[in-house]
């Protein structure tokens, strides 16, 4: 291993000796914490990564049975990042029926989804 990792480590609070992880330490500017407070929020375990990957094959399913000019908007404002305006000139209309596409769209997809809980 590296000696500067070695070192860092020595010094670091992951070699406090602690019996309970509600003790307080303090570090070297004086400042007083609990060792609760400062331990990482753990990955994400496989339920999520699986819930995540279902979702992401329910939405690409959602934005293909799109109708092809509400498919065009939604993957040009939220994959080309396009500003509703842009779209408009694009496509010949206005920025308002492409906020109101984009409206129905956010309807349409919280009912197929199911994200109205």
């Amino acid at each position: 291993m590296n000696a500067h990792f070695l070192a860092h480590c020595a010094d670091s609070y992951a070699y406090l000796p602690i019996s309970s992880l509600d003790e307080a330490f303090e570090d070297e500017e004086g400042n007083v914490s609990f060792v609760v407070d400062n331990i990482p929020d753990p990955a994400p375990g496989i339920e999520e990564h699986l819930h995540q990957r279902q979702l992401r094959v329910a939405l690409k399913r959602f934005v293909v049975e799109l109708s092809p000019h509400l498919r065009c908007i939604v993957i040009r404002h939220y994959w080309f990042g396009q500003s509703q305006s842009e779209i408009a000139k694009y496509l010949g209309t206005t920025r308002s029926a492409v906020c109101h596409a984009l409206r129905r769209v956010h309807k349409l997809g919280f009912r197929k989804l199911n994200l109205l809980a």
